[in-house]
Protein backbone atom coordinates (compact mmCIF):
# COMPACT_ATOMS: atom_id res chain seq x y z
CA UNK A 1 0.00 0.00 0.00
CA UNK A 2 0.96 3.39 -0.36
CA UNK A 3 1.54 5.89 1.81
CA UNK A 4 0.09 8.80 0.09
CA UNK A 5 -3.46 7.60 1.04
CA UNK A 6 -3.30 5.35 3.13
CA UNK A 7 -1.44 4.98 6.86
CA UNK A 8 -0.22 0.56 6.66
CA UNK A 9 1.72 -1.27 4.87
CA UNK A 10 0.06 -4.83 4.42
CA UNK A 11 0.43 -8.12 2.84
CA UNK A 12 -3.69 -9.11 2.58
CA UNK A 13 -3.91 -13.61 2.56
CA UNK A 14 -7.67 -14.08 2.12
CA UNK A 15 -9.26 -11.33 5.03
CA UNK A 16 -6.53 -11.56 7.24
CA UNK A 17 -4.08 -8.67 7.25
CA UNK A 18 -0.59 -8.39 9.01
CA UNK A 19 1.92 -5.22 8.10
CA UNK A 20 3.09 -2.25 9.37
CA UNK A 21 1.12 0.17 10.71
CA UNK A 22 2.28 3.92 10.77
CA UNK A 23 0.12 6.41 12.70
CA UNK A 24 -0.19 10.19 11.40
CA UNK A 25 1.48 12.64 12.76
CA UNK A 26 3.57 9.72 14.46
CA UNK A 27 7.15 9.07 14.00
CA UNK A 28 6.09 5.65 15.72
CA UNK A 29 5.32 2.03 13.96
CA UNK A 30 3.66 -0.64 15.20
CA UNK A 31 3.63 -4.47 13.83
CA UNK A 32 0.31 -5.29 13.43
CA UNK A 33 -2.05 -8.38 12.52
CA UNK A 34 -6.34 -8.60 12.08
CA UNK A 35 -8.75 -8.92 9.80
CA UNK A 36 -10.67 -6.73 7.03
CA UNK A 37 -14.39 -7.10 6.49
CA UNK A 38 -16.30 -4.33 4.51
CA UNK A 39 -13.61 -2.02 4.37
CA UNK A 40 -12.72 -2.33 7.88
CA UNK A 41 -9.58 -3.21 9.34
CA UNK A 42 -9.75 -4.32 12.83
CA UNK A 43 -6.19 -4.74 14.17
CA UNK A 44 -3.89 -5.67 17.44
CA UNK A 45 -0.24 -4.53 18.29
CA UNK A 46 2.10 -6.86 19.62
CA UNK A 47 0.74 -5.59 23.12
CA UNK A 48 -2.89 -6.71 22.36
CA UNK A 49 -3.97 -3.08 21.74
CA UNK A 50 -6.95 -2.72 19.04
CA UNK A 51 -6.77 -0.40 16.26
CA UNK A 52 -9.90 -0.06 13.61
CA UNK A 53 -9.01 1.80 10.55
CA UNK A 54 -12.43 2.81 8.38
CA UNK A 55 -12.47 4.68 5.10
CA UNK A 56 -9.71 2.73 3.46
CA UNK A 57 -8.39 3.24 0.38
CA UNK A 58 -6.34 0.28 -1.08
CA UNK A 59 -4.01 0.74 -3.91
CA UNK A 60 -2.97 -2.62 -5.21
CA UNK A 61 -2.28 -1.44 -8.48
CA UNK A 62 1.57 -0.38 -7.14
CA UNK A 63 1.56 -3.15 -4.76
CA UNK A 64 2.56 -7.63 -5.22
CA UNK A 65 -0.45 -8.99 -3.95
CA UNK A 66 0.22 -12.43 -2.35
CA UNK A 67 -1.04 -15.99 -1.40
CA UNK A 68 -0.06 -17.39 1.93
CA UNK A 69 1.07 -21.34 1.80
CA UNK A 70 1.69 -23.74 4.57
CA UNK A 71 3.61 -27.16 4.60
CA UNK A 72 4.39 -29.47 7.21
CA UNK A 73 5.77 -33.08 7.67
CA UNK A 74 5.91 -34.56 11.17
CA UNK A 75 7.63 -37.95 11.61
CA UNK A 76 8.07 -39.93 15.13
CA UNK A 77 10.29 -43.23 15.28
CA UNK A 78 10.11 -44.83 18.35
CA UNK A 79 13.20 -46.83 19.96
CA UNK A 80 14.42 -48.68 22.74
CA UNK A 81 16.53 -47.61 25.43
CA UNK A 82 17.89 -48.38 28.64
CA UNK A 83 18.38 -44.54 29.85
CA UNK A 84 15.36 -43.05 28.95
CA UNK A 85 11.52 -43.35 29.17
CA UNK A 86 9.59 -43.89 25.80
CA UNK A 87 12.35 -42.26 23.83
CA UNK A 88 11.20 -41.12 20.51
CA UNK A 89 12.98 -39.85 17.23
CA UNK A 90 11.21 -37.08 15.60
CA UNK A 91 11.85 -35.01 12.61
CA UNK A 92 9.20 -31.65 12.13
CA UNK A 93 9.45 -29.37 8.59
CA UNK A 94 7.03 -26.51 8.84
CA UNK A 95 6.65 -23.79 6.09
CA UNK A 96 4.83 -20.84 5.71
CA UNK A 97 5.63 -18.72 2.90
CA UNK A 98 4.46 -16.41 0.97
CA UNK A 99 3.58 -17.02 -3.26
CA UNK A 100 3.15 -14.14 -5.59
CA UNK A 101 0.04 -13.66 -7.07
CA UNK A 102 -0.73 -10.32 -8.87
CA UNK A 103 0.99 -7.34 -9.85
CA UNK A 104 -0.75 -4.56 -10.49
CA UNK A 105 -4.05 -6.45 -11.27
CA UNK A 106 -2.18 -8.64 -13.21
CA UNK A 107 -1.59 -12.26 -12.07
CA UNK A 108 1.96 -13.27 -11.90
CA UNK A 109 3.48 -15.32 -14.54
CA UNK A 110 6.36 -17.99 -14.02
CA UNK A 111 9.12 -15.43 -14.38
CA UNK A 112 7.84 -13.70 -11.50
CA UNK A 113 7.08 -16.83 -9.48
CA UNK A 114 10.54 -18.57 -10.16
CA UNK A 115 12.39 -15.03 -9.35
CA UNK A 116 10.16 -15.19 -5.96
CA UNK A 117 11.43 -19.26 -5.31
CA UNK A 118 14.98 -17.89 -5.06
CA UNK A 119 14.42 -16.22 -1.38
CA UNK A 120 14.97 -19.90 -0.59
CA UNK A 121 18.32 -19.99 -2.14
CA UNK A 122 18.98 -17.05 0.60
CA UNK A 123 18.25 -19.49 3.73
CA UNK A 124 20.52 -21.60 5.50
CA UNK A 125 21.09 -24.99 4.13
CA UNK A 126 18.04 -27.30 4.84
CA UNK A 127 17.84 -31.04 4.56
CA UNK A 128 14.65 -30.19 2.54
CA UNK A 129 15.60 -27.91 -0.07
CA UNK A 130 13.42 -24.81 0.04
CA UNK A 131 12.81 -23.60 -3.80
CA UNK A 132 10.88 -27.52 -4.64
CA UNK A 133 7.61 -25.01 -3.21
CA UNK A 134 7.20 -23.00 -5.98
CA UNK A 135 5.55 -21.96 -8.71
CA UNK A 136 2.51 -24.53 -7.02
CA UNK A 137 0.78 -24.29 -4.09
CA UNK A 138 0.53 -27.18 -1.48
CA UNK A 139 -0.15 -29.77 -2.00
CA UNK A 140 1.33 -30.84 -4.89
CA UNK A 141 2.56 -34.26 -6.13
CA UNK A 142 6.30 -32.99 -6.35
CA UNK A 143 6.24 -31.33 -2.89
CA UNK A 144 4.76 -34.68 -1.29
CA UNK A 145 7.63 -36.59 -3.41
CA UNK A 146 10.23 -34.34 -1.49
CA UNK A 147 8.75 -34.58 1.95
CA UNK A 148 8.58 -38.49 1.58
CA UNK A 149 12.37 -38.02 0.07
CA UNK A 150 12.97 -36.04 3.48
CA UNK A 151 11.13 -38.50 5.54
CA UNK A 152 13.31 -41.75 4.24
CA UNK A 153 16.46 -39.47 4.64
CA UNK A 154 15.39 -38.97 8.42
CA UNK A 155 14.71 -42.59 9.04
CA UNK A 156 17.82 -43.53 7.45
CA UNK A 157 19.97 -41.76 9.53
CA UNK A 158 18.11 -42.71 12.84
CA UNK A 159 18.63 -46.22 11.90
CA UNK A 160 22.60 -45.59 11.26
CA UNK A 161 22.65 -43.91 14.84
CA UNK A 162 20.69 -46.74 16.44
CA UNK A 163 23.26 -49.30 15.15
CA UNK A 164 25.61 -47.96 16.55
CA UNK A 165 26.84 -49.09 20.26
CA UNK A 166 27.14 -45.91 21.71
CA UNK A 167 24.17 -44.70 23.86
CA UNK A 168 22.01 -42.33 21.94
CA UNK A 169 19.05 -40.01 23.29
CA UNK A 170 16.15 -38.37 22.03
CA UNK A 171 17.42 -35.03 21.93
CA UNK A 172 20.08 -36.36 19.60
CA UNK A 173 17.54 -37.60 17.02
CA UNK A 174 15.56 -34.78 17.03
CA UNK A 175 15.34 -32.66 13.59
CA UNK A 176 13.42 -29.43 13.41
CA UNK A 177 13.41 -26.85 10.47
CA UNK A 178 11.09 -24.02 10.08
CA UNK A 179 10.40 -21.17 7.68
CA UNK A 180 8.36 -17.99 7.96
CA UNK A 181 8.17 -14.61 6.04
CA UNK A 182 6.84 -11.52 6.44
CA UNK A 183 6.67 -8.35 4.20
CA UNK A 184 8.41 -5.54 5.38
CA UNK A 185 7.81 -2.90 2.10
CA UNK A 186 5.61 -3.39 -0.89
CA UNK A 187 5.23 -0.47 -3.20
CA UNK A 188 7.27 1.54 -6.07
CA UNK A 189 8.19 -1.57 -7.68
CA UNK A 190 10.11 -3.00 -4.73
CA UNK A 191 9.43 -5.57 -2.43
CA UNK A 192 11.10 -7.02 0.71
CA UNK A 193 10.45 -10.10 2.36
CA UNK A 194 12.35 -11.20 5.60
CA UNK A 195 12.81 -15.27 5.81
CA UNK A 196 13.24 -16.16 9.76
CA UNK A 197 14.91 -19.92 9.40
CA UNK A 198 15.17 -21.90 12.35
CA UNK A 199 16.93 -25.08 12.36
CA UNK A 200 17.53 -28.02 15.17
CA UNK A 201 19.54 -31.21 14.56
CA UNK A 202 20.45 -32.03 17.87
CA UNK A 203 23.05 -30.40 20.83
CA UNK A 204 22.85 -27.68 22.80
CA UNK A 205 20.90 -25.57 20.52
CA UNK A 206 19.15 -24.96 16.89
CA UNK A 207 20.43 -22.18 14.87
CA UNK A 208 18.21 -19.26 13.41
CA UNK A 209 17.79 -16.57 11.33
CA UNK A 210 16.86 -13.50 9.78
CA UNK A 211 17.47 -13.31 6.03
CA UNK A 212 16.34 -9.98 4.36
CA UNK A 213 15.39 -10.26 0.51
CA UNK A 214 14.64 -7.28 -1.50
CA UNK A 215 12.98 -7.88 -5.28
CA UNK A 216 12.82 -5.24 -7.83
CA UNK A 217 9.88 -6.05 -9.87
CA UNK A 218 10.58 -4.03 -12.35
CA UNK A 219 13.74 -5.38 -13.81
CA UNK A 220 12.67 -8.80 -12.29
CA UNK A 221 15.76 -9.41 -10.29
CA UNK A 222 16.89 -9.82 -6.54
CA UNK A 223 18.82 -6.52 -5.16
CA UNK A 224 22.74 -6.70 -3.70
CA UNK A 225 24.73 -4.82 -1.27
CA UNK A 226 26.68 -3.69 -5.00
CA UNK A 227 22.69 -2.75 -6.53
CA UNK A 228 22.31 -0.04 -3.26
CA UNK A 229 25.78 1.51 -2.23
CA UNK A 230 28.60 2.85 -4.40
CA UNK A 231 32.05 1.09 -3.78
CA UNK A 232 34.42 1.90 -1.13
CA UNK A 233 31.59 3.20 0.85
CA UNK A 234 31.72 0.47 4.16
CA UNK A 235 33.57 3.06 6.25
CA UNK A 236 30.87 5.57 6.66
CA UNK A 237 27.97 3.31 6.24
CA UNK A 238 29.37 1.33 9.72
CA UNK A 239 29.62 4.59 10.97
CA UNK A 240 26.30 4.84 10.66
CA UNK A 241 25.37 1.63 12.38
CA UNK A 242 27.51 1.96 15.73
CA UNK A 243 25.85 5.32 15.97
CA UNK A 244 22.78 3.48 16.01
CA UNK A 245 23.80 0.75 17.77
CA UNK A 246 24.72 3.06 20.99
CA UNK A 247 22.02 5.35 20.90
CA UNK A 248 20.08 1.77 21.03
CA UNK A 249 21.95 0.60 24.31
CA UNK A 250 23.48 -2.44 22.02
CA UNK A 251 27.08 -1.01 21.67
CA UNK A 252 29.48 0.98 23.86
CA UNK A 253 31.71 3.86 22.87
CA UNK A 254 34.00 2.32 24.30
CA UNK A 255 33.48 -1.10 24.65
CA UNK A 256 36.47 -3.16 27.18
CA UNK A 257 36.71 -6.41 27.47
CA UNK A 258 33.66 -7.06 30.13
CA UNK A 259 31.28 -5.77 27.91
CA UNK A 260 28.18 -7.48 26.56
CA UNK A 261 28.06 -4.86 23.91
CA UNK A 262 28.83 -5.35 20.07
CA UNK A 263 32.66 -4.18 19.20
CA UNK A 264 33.47 -1.99 16.83
CA UNK A 265 35.89 -3.36 14.99
CA UNK A 266 33.10 -6.43 14.37
CA UNK A 267 30.59 -4.48 12.48
CA UNK A 268 30.50 -5.19 9.01
CA UNK A 269 28.06 -4.23 6.15
CA UNK A 270 26.93 -7.61 3.58
CA UNK A 271 24.32 -8.64 1.71
CA UNK A 272 21.70 -8.96 4.70
CA UNK A 273 19.88 -5.54 3.80
CA UNK A 274 16.51 -4.93 4.06
CA UNK A 275 13.99 -2.22 3.85
CA UNK A 276 11.00 -0.82 5.44
CA UNK A 277 9.32 2.69 4.65
CA UNK A 278 11.98 5.37 4.72
CA UNK A 279 14.79 3.04 6.10
CA UNK A 280 17.16 0.59 5.28
CA UNK A 281 17.72 -2.29 7.59
CA UNK A 282 21.29 -4.04 8.29
CA UNK A 283 20.54 -7.79 9.82
CA UNK A 284 22.83 -9.35 11.80
CA UNK A 285 22.89 -12.72 12.30
CA UNK A 286 23.91 -15.17 15.78
CA UNK A 287 27.79 -14.93 15.84
CA UNK A 288 27.95 -12.28 13.14
CA UNK A 289 28.82 -9.64 15.64
CA UNK A 290 28.17 -10.95 19.06
CA UNK A 291 27.91 -14.34 21.15
CA UNK A 292 24.95 -16.52 20.02
CA UNK A 293 23.23 -16.12 23.12
CA UNK A 294 23.20 -12.44 22.13
CA UNK A 295 20.54 -13.19 19.48
CA UNK A 296 20.24 -11.43 15.89
CA UNK A 297 20.71 -7.47 15.74
CA UNK A 298 19.27 -5.12 13.32
CA UNK A 299 20.19 -1.34 12.71
CA UNK A 300 17.59 0.75 11.11
CA UNK A 301 18.89 3.80 9.37
CA UNK A 302 17.19 6.36 7.77
CA UNK A 303 17.42 6.46 3.75
CA UNK A 304 17.93 10.24 3.65
CA UNK A 305 21.22 9.62 6.21
CA UNK A 306 22.42 6.83 3.45
CA UNK A 307 21.98 8.79 0.05
CA UNK A 308 25.42 10.37 0.21
CA UNK A 309 26.53 6.49 -0.16
CA UNK A 310 24.08 4.93 -3.03
CA UNK A 311 24.44 4.60 -6.16
CA UNK A 312 23.31 7.06 -8.48
CA UNK A 313 20.73 4.58 -10.13
CA UNK A 314 19.87 2.34 -7.21
CA UNK A 315 16.20 1.18 -7.56
CA UNK A 316 16.07 1.75 -3.93
CA UNK A 317 15.71 5.44 -4.14
CA UNK A 318 12.10 4.85 -5.62
CA UNK A 319 11.43 4.86 -1.63
CA UNK A 320 11.69 8.80 -2.07
CA UNK A 321 8.79 9.29 -4.26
Amino acid sequence: MGKTDVVMEAYYSNHDVSGILYPKKSSECFHVQGSEENGVLNLFTSDNRKITLTDLKEDYSQCMRFNEVYAELYDSIPFASADEDNPVATNTITYTYLQPAAYKGIETNNDTKALFAKMFNAAPQQSVEGDFFYPEPYPTMKLKNDFQAAKNRFRKFVDSELQEENKISSQELTMQETNYQYVTYNYNGLVCIINNCFSYAGGAHGMYAHIPVIFDLEQNRILKKDDIFKPGTDDAIIKLIIKYFIAHGDADDKPSDESEGIFKEDVFVENNIGIQNGNIIFFYQPYDINSYIAGTYTAVIKISELIPYITDNSPIKRMLK
